[in-house]
This record gives C-alpha cells, sequence and structure tokens, in this order.
C-alpha cells in the first residue's frame, strides 16, 4: 500500500521539505514560496488559520531564560557540534550566569520575549568583550586571551553552521 501525500502539502521550492500549501514562507528553511492555491484561502476556516500560524512559528527562539541557557550551551546534534560546543563552553558557560545576573527574579522589571531574544543574541560577544577587557592587567592574560579566543571562535562556527541549517 503506497502512501499519497495529501494536496494540502506541497514540496519547498528551496529545501524540497513538505509544507503546507497556503504558506506564503516555508517553516523549514524561511524561503518565500509561489502563491500556490488563493482559490483555496475562501475556503480557510479561522482554526486552520490559528494551526498555519501555530506550525510557522515552530523555529521561534526560546521564550524563557532557560530555553536561551539551553541553546546557548547545549549542542544540537553531530560529532562537529558536541566538540565545538565543548570548545565553546568556557564562555557561554559564563554568558549564562551574567545574562542569568540580568534576568534574576530579584530584578525590578520582567524580562519580555523580546528582551530575551536580544539576550541570547548579545549574550556570548558581550560577555567576550567584558571578559577581554578585565583580563587585560592580569599575569598569563596571553594565555587567557587565547582561551577566549578558540572560546569565540568555536561559538561563532556553530552558530554559522546552526543558522546555515534547516
Amino acid at each position: 500500500m503506497a502512501l499519497e501525500m495529501s494536496d494540502e502539502r506541497v514540496r519547498c521550492v528551496k529545501c524540497e521539505r513538505w509544507m503546507f500549501h497556503l504558506a506564503q514562507k516555508c517553516p523549514h528553511c524561511g524561503a518565500m514560496q509561489p502563491a500556490r492555491a488563493t482559490k483555496k484561502l475562501d475556503n480557510v476556516t479561522s482554526d486552520e488559520a490559528a494551526a498555519l500560524l501555530e506550525a510557522s512559528n515552530v523555529s521561534r527562539p526560546p521564550a524563557t531564560f532557560f530555553g536561551v541557557a539551553r541553546e546557548l550551551v547545549m549542542p544540537r546534534d553531530g560529532a562537529l557540534e558536541m566538540v565545538l560546543s565543548v570548545l565553546a563552553s568556557p564562555l557561554t558557560i559564563v554568558a549564562v550566569a551574567v545574562t542569568g545576573w540580568y534576568h534574576s527574579p530579584w530584578r525590578p522589571w520582567r524580562a519580555s520575549e523580546s528582551q530575551l531574544e536580544l539576550s541570547q543574541a548579545a549574550a556570548v560577544p558581550g560577555t567576550a568583550l567584558m571578559l577581554a577587557a578585565t583580563m587585560w592587567d592580569l599575569p598569563y592574560s596571553h594565555v587567557l586571551y587565547g582561551t577566549l579566543g578558540v572560546s569565540f571562535v568555536a561559538w561563532a562556527i556553530r552558530g554559522f553552521r546552526r543558522m546555515s541549517k534547516p
């Protein structure tokens, strides 16, 4: 018995993964899709539209501090990802600690989702700059700068690899 794909699902024009036929943007790779079925838009119920919006928001950044911390520290898959995560761990662990201090519960403000997204994007580069400035007068600073540089480069490579994967 052969499985047949519903006409409700089509392949993405870029990554060729299956997606909902009314989606304007691929939920996997983000590529814009050609208008395929404009006549079917009249038949979409509010529940179907809500389900489509829910499916298109799958790749959103984490909405909690622990989600941000997990994304910064934990590897996703593959041996190279694991090696890069281990090399980046000195810097990412300090970045999580600084971000946790900033978003701590005893602060008078409550972190919004946009602040958490900004924290996820800026935590490691900001922490690297802070550490570089504080290590200036320390003995054996060349060893510390080398460790910081290797950790930052590993984090950057891991980040670029994650952005390129759907």
